[in-house]
């Protein structure tokens, strides 16, 4: 689990314990010794065409991440309180739609806003601010 988030709990909500929801599925990584942190999760209000979920994956090897290291969830098919938790135990958060940048607390400094891939199908002109943006992700994770 992120430490930034750990602080923010403690420091700013005053919790001093935390219990892991089954219903997440998963553990927090700093709770598995043999696990690989989530690098990004990406968010977006909702699914991509089968051409935008293609653009996507060119998106994701471009930025020289696996497959292993990525999530992405979409707002109409999972709980706010799966998108809070599981944004604030990624490395970096990637989000697609402003609503869910602005839900994503400030404070931890991991959040980055650009273009969904379907926005990019139908507006091809954005793509260089989005690679830019995408560039920035890459360089606080040390990939570049």
């Amino acid at each position: 689990m992120n430490a930034a988030y750990l602080t923010y709990l403690e420091k700013t909500l005053g919790l001093k314990s935390l219990l892991w929801p089954s219903a997440l599925s998963d553990t927090p990584s700093s709770l598995q010794t043999d696990a690989e942190p989530l690098a990004i999760l990406f968010l977006d209000e909702r699914p991509w065409s089968s051409d935008a979920r293609e653009l996507f994956e060119k998106m994701r090897e471009a930025m020289k991440v696996s497959n292993q290291n990525v999530e992405i969830l979409f707002a109409n098919q999972v709980s706010p309180s799966k998108i809070q938790v599981r944004s604030l135990t990624a490395q970096r958060v990637v989000c697609f739609s402003q609503n869910l940048f602005d839900q994503i607390p400030a404070d931890l400094g991991f959040k980055f806003l650009t273009h969904s891939p379907q926005q990019l199908l139908l507006k091809p002109a954005l793509k260089r601010e989005a690679w830019s943006e995408l560039q920035k992700v890459m360089k606080s994770l040390g990939l570049i």
